[in-house]
């Protein structure tokens, strides 16, 4: 992802908004939805998914 991206959904939003939050440097990473759930992946291929459900969002457990 390049750039401010602009949230399509409601999960969409709730997760860009966690990631500012949390100090993420968005530009740096690739961000793919699919529903409520986002996958994050850094250059080094490492990843973090969160999901949006009941108005929270969270790290998703494997």
């Amino acid at each position: 992802m390049k750039g401010k991206q602009k949230a399509k959904t409601i999960a969409e939003f709730c997760i860009y908004r966690w990631l500012e939050y949390n100090n993420f440097v968005l530009s740096e990473f690739n961000i793919e939805f699919n529903k409520n759930e986002a996958v994050i992946a850094d250059k080094h291929g490492e990843i973090l998914v969160l999901v949006y459900e009941n108005g929270d969002v969270h790290e998703k457990e494997f």
